[in-house]
C-alpha cells in the first residue's frame, strides 16, 4: 500500500484523512437526504423552514471555518481542530434521532455544521501541508473521491435498512453513529500532525499578512460568491424529486448515484488540474451545474428522466469543482496562510449559501421550477465571468 501511495504521490496523512471522510460521509449521507423529509413529513415544517435550517446551518459552519483556519495558522497545528470537528458531528446524529420538533433538528444541524466548520479548513490546510504544491490537485481530488464515496454508500445503506429491515428514519440516525465513531478513532491514532507553517513562523497574523493573498485569489472569491448564490441547498433537489412522485427509496438511490459520478471523476480531475490548470475545470463545473439545474427545472411527474439526468450532472459538477477550487486557492497562498485563505473562501461561500437557500425557499412557494431557473441563470453569468477574469498561476516552460 505504501508503494502505491508513493507512486500516486499521496501521503499517509492524506490517505487516512480520506478514510476518515469516507466513514464520516457514510454516516452523514445516511442521514442528510432524510432531514428534509423528516422536517416536512413528520414534523410539519414548511419549505421556507427547510431552507432556513439548511442554509443557516451551512452559514454558521462557514463562519467557524474562518476562525478554525485562522487559529490553526496562528497556533501552527491542525489535528486538534479536525478531531474536535468530527466529534461534534458525531454527537449531532444522536439529537437528530430524538428530535420531536423542527427546532431540535435545527439545533442538531447547527451542531453538525459547527463540527464541519471547526474541522474543514484545518483539514484542507492539513492536506496542503502534507503535500508538495505541484501535487495539490491530486491530493485534494483523492480526498474528495473518498469523501464522495461515503456519500455513495451512505444513502445505499439507509435504503437497505429502510426497505430490507423496515426500520424507520429515526433509527437510521442512531445507526449512523457507528461509522462516525470509527472515523474519529482512525483520525486520532493514524495521523501525524504537521507543522502548519512549513518553516515560516509568525507570532500573529495581521491584515498586512492578508495582503500576501494575491489578487487572483480575491477575483476568484468574488466570482465564486456569485456562483454560490445560484447553488441553493441540494435539499431542494430532493424536495423536487418528492414533488414529482419519487419515494424515499428512489430519492436515496438518486443521491447515491449523484455521488458515484463525483467519486469516479474527482481524482482524475485533480490530477489533470495539476498539469493543465484549475480554471478550465472550474469554468466547466459552472456550466455543468447550470445544465443540471436546467434539467431539474423542466422535470415533472411525466418527465422524471430529466431529474435523474440533473442529479447525474450535479455529481459531475461536484467532481470538477470542489477539490480543483482548493488547488486553485492554495496555488496563490503562502503556506503559513493556508488555513486563513481556506477560511475566507468558506466564509464568503457560507454567506452566499445562506442567501441562496433562503431565496430558493421563497421561490419554491411560487413554483417548484423557479429556484432552478434562477440558479441556472446566475451560474451561467458566473461562468462567463470565470472565463474572462479567473486565470491560473502561470506555468513556466523553461
Amino acid at each position: 500500500m505504501a508503494k502505491l501511495l508513493d507512486k500516486l504521490h499521496i501521503s499517509q496523512n492524506v490517505f487516512v484523512l480520506g478514510l476518515v471522510s469516507l466513514f464520516n460521509d457514510i454516516a452523514s449521507d445516511m442521514t442528510t437526504p432524510l432531514i428534509p423529509l423528516l422536517l416536512t413529513k413528520e414534523l410539519g415544517a414548511s419549505a421556507v423552514i427547510v431552507g432556513i435550517i439548511m442554509g443557516s446551518a451551512d452559514a454558521a459552519s462557514n463562519i467557524f471555518k474562518l476562525l478554525s483556519g485562522y487559529f490553526s495558522d496562528l497556533w501552527h497545528t491542525r489535528k486538534p481542530f479536525i478531531v474536535t470537528g468530527y466529534s461534534l458531528s458525531t454527537v449531532a446524529k444522536f439529537f437528530l434521532g430524538i428530535a420531536a420538533a423542527w427546532p431540535t433538528v435545527f439545533f442538531a444541524r447547527i451542531m453538525d455544521r459547527l463540527g464541519k466548520g471547526v474541522r474543514t479548513t484545518a483539514r484542507d490546510a492539513f492536506i496542503a501541508d502534507s503535500t508538495p504544491r505541484k501535487y495539490h490537485g491530486r491530493a485534494f481530488g483523492f480526498h474528495r473521491s473518498l469523501d464522495s464515496a461515503g456519500a455513495v454508500f451512505g444513502p445505499l445503506l439507509a435504503f437497505f435498512f429502510l426497505w430490507i429491515f423496515s426500520l424507520n428514519m429515526r433509527t437510521i440516525f442512531f445507526i449512523a453513529l457507528v461509522p462516525s465513531v470509527v472515523g474519529v478513532v482512525l483520525l486520532i491514532f493514524a495521523t501525524t500532525d504537521k507543522k502548519a507553517h512549513n518553516g515560516q513562523i509568525h507570532a500573529k497574523i495581521t491584515w498586512k499578512d492578508l495582503l500576501q493573498l494575491q489578487k487572483p485569489f480575491f477575483i476568484f472569491l468574488a466570482v465564486d460568491c456569485l456562483f454560490t448564490l445560484a447553488n441553493s441547498s441540494d435539499a431542494f433537489m430532493i424536495l423536487k424529486a418528492q414533488s414529482i412522485g419519487f419515494g424515499i427509496g428512489p430519492i436515496l438511490l438518486l443521491h447515491s448515484c449523484m455521488h458515484a459520478f463525483n467519486t469516479l471523476i474527482s481524482f482524475p480531475a485533480g490530477i489533470r488540474s495539476d498539469t493543465h490548470g484549475a480554471t478550465r475545470y472550474i469554468f466547466r463545473s459552472y456550466v455543468i451545474f447550470a445544465f443540471s439545474y436546467a434539467l431539474c427545472s423542466i422535470s415533472s411527474a411525466q418527465n422524471k428522466l430529466a431529474l435523474i439526468a440533473g442529479f447525474a450532472c450535479y455529481g459531475i459538477f461536484l467532481a470538477f469543482n470542489d477539490g480543483v477550487a482548493k488547488k486553485y486557492i492554495a496555488s496563490f497562498t503562502p503556506s503559513y496562510l493556508y488555513g486563513t485563505a481556506f477560511g475566507l473562501y468558506y466564509l464568503v461561500n457560507g454567506i452566499s449559501i445562506f442567501c441562496a437557500a433562503l431565496f430558493a425557499g421563497l421561490l419554491w412557494n411560487k413554483s417548484t421550477a423557479a429556484p432552478f431557473i434562477f440558479g441556472t441563470v446566475l451560474a451561467l453569468c458566473a461562468a462567463v465571468l470565470c472565463f474572462i477574469f479567473v486565470h491560473d498561476k502561470t506555468i513556466e516552460k523553461k
